[in-house]
């Protein structure tokens, strides 16, 4: 927790209320993380209200008496029996001097509410979710791995310097990846390791493990990679005045060394707690394999063009330049929900366009022509990435599968070359993480599955058609 902890004493009869910077700092980790993970992960770009969830967790988990129960090892000043990794992971029911607390917040119950009704992952699992990566985060934060007490009212009292204000983290590099570990406990373990092996929190200078100083100056103690890692208090120095020698326990951890700590810690927080996300969706598989799924079947519109539609949001994705048609007349390829564009539908484009929230790595869809003619169109991407295909009629239910590989995708277009326009996109998956190079997967269609389409598309029946001749005349979505 990057704030001073709230517990009582013996003595008191009621915990002290802190006040400080917790939640800020605590939210600028958790939202640095939600965007680092995207970079990397796109199921983490399906979720549009993500970082939002996950912000609830991230901010009540400091709320009352909880952050008695968020030091590894165990606080042992407020006489707590628990660990975070016992308040987060384990049972969740702990004590210290001022009674038990019981946590309903934990991994256990992000995991066993991680699926929504609909078979999606759910909202209350990301929330509890939120609650674990806290106490996550608070492993990097010295004083919480080195049983450092920092109990203050009101700003006033025994500050942490690293908490005593809003930080704000820097993420690592993409190349870096994310932490592979087995599991939760596995996370802190190593997260609390690092921290207290690395850094000095006020009170524990020189105490237990920590960095070793290899030379010193005026003011700081150094380590062999020239770091910071003590500075000479007045204690330290007021012996030196007096011709005592100084015990190096006597220095502390300043404002310059707290800032320097964060700078280092911070990019650690983002991708350990952006990592502990991965892990939950590889454990519940609740958000998918092969990132956000776009099929417009929440939505519905007419059976033929009207007119453009403002542009429409789903999973991560804004499409723009058509409109949504349900049952599209002459489609026999597809007789459920689409979205396209043609000539004669009134401010409609020649162009779909899908824009991304995030950037993805790799488009996959569905592309349908819808004129009574061969087509070719071409599908791009902001980044150079090209996919062209020439496809059949509508009548012939001319369509192709079109993946584009390329990393960080913030926009795709599809368009036709003719000036007729007249198309479809349906069945859209936004991130299929390939590399390598575009690929069209054109959809074969014979004379049996082409009137059992049209079956399908007309309800009525199609007499087989002679040769390769068809008997729909009109282009997709006009009147019948």
């Amino acid at each position: 927790m990057f704030r001073s902890a709230m517990f009582g004493v013996v003595s008191m009869a009621a915990p002290l209320v802190v006040l400080a910077h917790a939640v800020p700092t605590h939210q600028n980790i958790t939202k640095a993380a939600v965007e680092y993970l995207q970079q990397l992960d796109d199921r983490a770009v399906c979720l549009s209200n993500l970082e939002q969830l996950l912000q609830v967790g991230t901010a009540a988990e400091d709320e009352g008496t909880r952050p008695v129960f968020h030091f590894t090892p165990a606080l042992s000043a407020a006489g707590s029996s628990c660990s975070s990794v016992d308040w987060g992971l384990g049972s969740g029911t702990c004590e210290w001097f001022g009674g038990e607390d019981n946590n309903t917040h934990r991994w256990s119950d992000a995991i066993d509410s991680a699926t929504a009704a609909n078979g999606g992952i759910s909202e209350e699992g990301l929330t509890h979710l939120g609650y674990v990566l806290h106490l996550l985060e608070d492993l990097t934060s010295p004083a919480h791995t080195r049983n450092d007490q920092h109990l203050n009212k009101f700003g006033v009292g025994d500050i942490d310097p690293v908490e005593a204000v809003t930080r704000t983290p820097t993420s690592p590099a993409t190349s870096e990846g994310l932490a592979d570990v087995s599991s939760p406990v596995s996370f802190f373990v190593q997260l609390r390791t690092y921290t207290a092996s690395n850094f000095y929190s006020k009170d524990t200078v020189f105490s237990d493990i920590g960095p070793k100083s290899v030379r010193e100056d005026t003011e700081y103690f150094y380590d062999a990679r020239d770091r910071r890692i003590a500075y000479k208090s007045l204690a330290y120095r007021t012996k030196e005045l007096f011709g005592v020698t100084p015990d190096p326990k006597d220095a502390t951890i300043n404002d310059v060394i707290a800032k320097e700590q964060f700078e280092e810690l911070g990019p650690i927080a983002v991708r350990y707690a952006a990592s502990l996300i991965k892990h939950y969706f590889d454990v519940t598989n609740t958000t998918g394999n092969s990132g956000c799924f776009v099929d417009f079947e929440k939505f519905s519109g007419p059976s033929v063009f009207s007119g453009v539609q403002l542009p429409l949001a789903s999973e991560g994705a804004t499409f723009s330049g058509g409109q949504i048609l349900s049952g599209a007349t002459f489609l026999p390829r597809n007789a459920s929900v689409v979205y396209g564009t043609a000539f004669f539908c009134p401010g409609c484009s020649p162009t779909i366009t899908i824009d991304m929230a995030t950037p993805i790595n790799g488009v996959r869809m569905l592309l349908m022509n819808g004129q009574t003619f061969n087509v070719s169109y071409v599908v791009e991407d902001d980044n150079g990435g090209t996919s062209s295909v020439t496809l059949p009629p509508n009548s012939a239910s001319g369509s192709a599968i079109v993946e584009i590989p390329s990393q960080g995708i913030r926009r795709v277009t599809v368009r036709s070359n003719v000036s007729a326009w007249d198309f479809f996109i349906d069945n859209i998956t936004l991130g299929i993480g390939t590399n390598g190079t575009a690929q069209i997967r054109s959809v074969q269609v014979t004379p049996e599955t082409r009137r059992s389409s049209l079956k399908r598309a007309l309800s009525m029946p199609v007499p087989a058609p002679p040769g390769e001749s068809s008997s729909i005349e009109k282009p997709a979505g006009s009147l019948p």
